[in-house]
This record gives C-alpha cells, structure tokens and sequence, in this order.
C-alpha cells in the first residue's frame, strides 16, 4: 500500500480501465436484470407513501 510521500518516485505500472458501454450492454442483455434498472422511469411512486427520507417535505425544504 502507497502512503504520503512512500515510494512517490515510482510511476504507477497499471492503470486499469473499464469501458462503460460493454458492462452496459451485458447490463441490458438480461431481461430481469433490465427491467429493475428501468424500474424508477416506468412505475410511479404513491405520493402519500414516504419511502426514504428524501421524499419528505423537511428534506425539499433543506434543498
């Protein structure tokens, strides 16, 4: 493990990288596993029904 000022001469070796479209592509290739990460555009929530603290009128009003 790299602390402050421990072995800063050296140049990193590895740098990895993840491309976003392909891991969204495999994301979306599953049926289930598309429909829960469409699922907040497609269902409405019940307005009456406080879910997380967010949707409370304290947490609009600190916004």
């Amino acid at each position: 493990m790299l602390y402050y000022n421990e072995n800063s001469d050296n140049i990193i070796t590895k740098c990895l990288y993840f491309p976003l479209i392909p891991r969204l592509k495999r994301l979306h290739s599953s049926i289930v596993t598309a429909s829960h990460m469409r699922w907040y555009s497609h269902n409405e929530r019940n307005p009456t029904l406080l879910c997380h603290p967010s949707d409370g009128k304290a947490w609009k009003h600190f916004d």
